[in-house]
């Protein structure tokens, strides 16, 4: 009786991957719609859809005095880049001496494959200098095929 599975064969597509070819190819056309998709938010280097997000937001202007109505604007607040960190292992990793870290070792540990998330805001006071300042807002997952 012979098996349909194809469990060897499988298997040593597993163990040997091919650098020239997928081995399943219906898989990458059934993902490349998500990775495409996800691509999109970070597209370079200012197209990305996160980026449209931030050119979005308009300046706040902030007032710490009691001012007339038509009166200049006293400060505000302007936006600037969002910036995503190659994935690393945590702090908490003591055993470690490499922070770098790959997809596969992240399967192994069951964590996301995940760069920090910062965004720099940049504000200006009346005519003064502009200042800025990088603020961690979280992790973001990172795609890979």
């Amino acid at each position: 009786m012979t098996s349909t599975f194809n469990t060897c064969e499988r298997e040593k597509l597993f163990l040997n991957p091919s650098s020239k070819k997928f081995g399943v190819p219906e898989l990458q056309k059934l993902v490349k719609p998500h990775i495409d998709s996800f691509n999109s938010l970070l597209e370079p280097p200012t197209k990305g859809i996160l980026n449209y997000a931030v050119v979005d937001i308009d300046p706040v202007e902030i007032f710490d005095v009691k001012v007339p109505y038509n009166s200049p604007a006293q400060g505000n607040n302007l936006k600037d880049e969002i910036l995503i960190s190659k994935p690393l292992l945590s702090e908490h990793v003591r055993a470690s001496t490499m922070r770098k870290i790959y997809p596969a070792e992240c399967r192994e540990r069951l964590t996301t494959y995940a760069g920090k998330m910062n965004i720099k805001l940049c504000w200006k006071v009346n005519d003064g200098n502009t200042n800025f300042e990088t603020k961690y807002v979280g992790m973001a997952p990172i795609m890979v095929k």
